[in-house]
């Protein structure tokens, strides 16, 4: 069986790509827009031809893992529009979308909110809707929407959020983080297993994969300060007026998958 996973130099698809390639007898291939490293096959999603040369290995499973905030929309109206429209029925598509809904404990059917331009990350997650919308045109699709993501990568790299907290906390400076603003979050390399896992079973649709507890912004990131072996006190709360939720329900996940999904508790956060 042939796996290739699409945006294998990012985060998230590096991860994906290594375990797989470290745990799978099939053959597994991915791709890169610019990287340097020569076992990835090195192609514009943007560019037709491109596209069609991919769709020329005959994968039986492709996994879209790419991450790109300015173009997601292009990606997903040129890019995975052209390979939904010459795949062949029989092969699995795994799409990595991201929270589209709003709302406490939003399930699989929660009606996607497209963002206006005043609002956080309006062009990546109005492309994710746009991808999902193209995706589900492939009957055998599987539509992955994720918590946030965080944590140490394959290679042991960590996600930007922390990369920024390290180097706030050497400013000797307070950061100021909500209390009461919760949402879900999903370590990578739990959810790389995960996607993994949903590449073998024969489930389709959407899946929401998170940790189950909705946590606050706050904690969170004294979660990823006390990851990083840093103090986190400099890590101060603020208040909203009133609570305020964007997590997902993970009943789904819990009762189709045998994946751990650690919960940011799991990380031992407490004074």
């Amino acid at each position: 069986m042939r796996i290739l996973i699409i945006g294998a130099s990012g985060y998230l698809g590096n991860t994906i790509y290594k375990k797989l390639k470290e745990s799978s007898s099939d053959e597994i291939y991915g791709t890169c827009c610019k990287s340097t490293r020569n076992e990835l096959i090195q192609i514009n999603v943007l560019n037709k031809l491109d596209v069609k040369k991919l769709i020329s290995l005959k994968p039986d499973i492709i996994i879209w893992s790419i991450y790109d905030p300015e173009q997601e929309i292009a990606l997903s109206q040129i890019g995975l529009n052209e390979i939904v429209n010459n795949l062949s029925k029989h092969v699995r598509l795994i799409y990595v979308s991201t929270t589209v809904g709003q709302g406490k404990d939003q399930s699989e059917n929660v009606l996607p909110h497209k963002r206006i331009e005043d609002e956080y990350f309006y062009k990546y997650i109005n492309g994710k809707i746009e991808g999902e919308n193209i995706v589900k045109k492939h009957n055998n699709h599987l539509i992955v929407r994720p918590g946030s993501i965080y944590g140490y990568d394959y290679d042991g790299k960590m996600d930007s959020r922390m990369k920024a907290l390290l180097d706030i906390s050497k400013t000797g400076k307070k950061y100021s983080r909500t209390a009461n603003m919760y949402s879900s979050y999903v370590n990578v390399e739990d959810l790389a297993d995960a996607i993994i896992e949903l590449a073998y079973k024969d489930i389709t649709g959407i899946m929401n994969i998170s940790g189950e507890d909705p946590v606050s912004y706050y904690d969170f990131y004294r979660c990823l300060a006390k990851l990083q072996g840093i103090d986190s006190s400099f890590i101060i709360p603020d208040y909203k007026e009133e609570d305020k939720y964007h997590n997902l329900n993970n009943d789904k996940r819990k009762l189709l998958l045998n994946t751990v999904i650690k919960e940011i508790g799991d990380n031992k956060l407490k004074d």
